[in-house]
């Protein structure tokens, strides 16, 4: 892969929105602040939600966030605030799920695909 761009995703139980992915049950779980194959996503009650069985990248980022419209503006420039942004592409995505998620119901998501900065030996 020869760009800088990361899929950020979200993962929520189909049966229960209320059930969804936490990245400190699986960075506990797994010990390791990266994923890769083999890791397990934990719920935030506690259960497995999946296991990575196949990788390309080598290693995934739990703990970057997703861009705003207001890390956008710190990152790029004032003029940027108002550009597509992750927190306001999964607003957009869950609100047409017509589910009763808002957006403090966003859980934390996955960076698929980017090498964040962490402890290289891990």
């Amino acid at each position: 892969m020869g760009g800088s761009q990361a899929v950020d995703a979200l993962f929520y139980s189909a049966w229960d929105t209320s059930e969804r992915y936490s990245a400190q049950d699986t960075i506990l779980a797994q010990r390791n602040i990266y994923l890769k194959i083999g890791s397990t996503l934990i719920s935030n009650l506690g259960r497995p939600m999946l296991t990575i069985v196949g990788d390309s990248f080598g290693r995934h980022d739990t703990l970057t966030g997703a861009c705003a419209a207001e890390s956008n503006q710190v990152r790029y420039s004032l003029d940027k605030r108002h550009m597509h942004n992750c927190r306001t592409n999964f607003l957009a995505a869950i609100a047409s799920w017509r589910t009763n998620i808002d957006k403090r119901d966003l859980s934390p998501n996955i960076n698929f695909f980017l090498h964040a900065p962490g402890d290289a030996g891990r």
